[in-house]
């Protein structure tokens, strides 16, 4: 059996304390709380390391799917395997009880989550680009760095899958809301030359650029029949 640690990626989230449940990851069957995860393989592995290799690409997917759709960050850590007859139980507990806590300094809203995401049996995998894509959108809400993390973003885009016309049917998407991409992105290239971007501009370019990265990430972990995503579907 295989025990790893949950992670909350943002430090204002908290699990509340019933969230969890059981889940099928490929061969393993799963037991988690908020703080922990137990896996129980199926089948036989030799050694610790052939479990992990057969399990860890299901937690990757779940994490990024968790992120890229449910819009909640977590992670995954390793702690320890175990022989045991039967499945023990995780440890419970989570971060909440400090928010039950009085404080005498200003209060930071926190979002209780009431469960965990379930993972997506259909997700399979995270490529680099994908996760590299994932983990640059975590920093767009900066405004002094959008504009360079949006051109990044979409400069990494364009080196797999080329530019608009051809990244556009690859992945599903209008050639328009590529372009527009490009266009609101472009001064970063060019710091010599920026571009000012009104805040309407700067709303519209955060959220293309958080469904551009889940759209690659759906195609590159073969979901299939996505809808065509479009400058409409992009809600500021």
């Amino acid at each position: 059996m295989l025990r790893y640690t949950i992670a909350r990626e943002s430090p204002l989230d908290v699990f509340a304390p019933e969230a969890g449940g059981t889940y099928l990851l490929g061969d393993f069957d799963c037991i988690a709380d908020p703080v922990t995860l137990i896996a129980r393989p199926r089948g036989h592995y030799t050694s610790e390391y052939e479990a992990r290799l057969a399990l860890e690409p299901h937690l990757q997917s779940w994490s990024a799917k968790a992120e890229l759709v449910d819009r909640i960050p977590m992670s995954f850590h390793f702690v320890e395997s175990e022989s045991a007859d039967r499945l023990p139980q995780p440890s419970g507990g989570d971060g909440i009880d400090a928010v039950r806590r009085p404080r005498s300094h200003p209060v930071t809203l926190i979002r209780v989550i009431e469960d965990l995401p379930a993972p997506d049996p259909h997700w399979h995998g995270e490529s680099p680009l994908a996760r590299d894509l994932r983990l640059r959108a975590r920093t767009l809400a900066d405004d002094s760095s959008l504009p360079a993390v949006a051109y990044a973003m979409y400069d990494a885009i364009r080196a797999k899958y080329g530019g608009p016309g051809r990244a556009a049917t690859s992945l599903g998407v209008s050639t328009g809301l590529l372009e527009q991409v490009s266009k609101l992105s472009g001064g970063a290239k060019d710091p010599a030359n920026p571009i000012t971007l009104s805040d309407q501009q700067r709303a519209w370019l955060l959220q293309a650029m958080r469904a551009l990265a889940r759209r690659v990430a759906e195609v590159e972990a073969g979901i299939a029949a996505l809808p065509t995503l479009t400058q409409a579907d992009i809600r500021q």
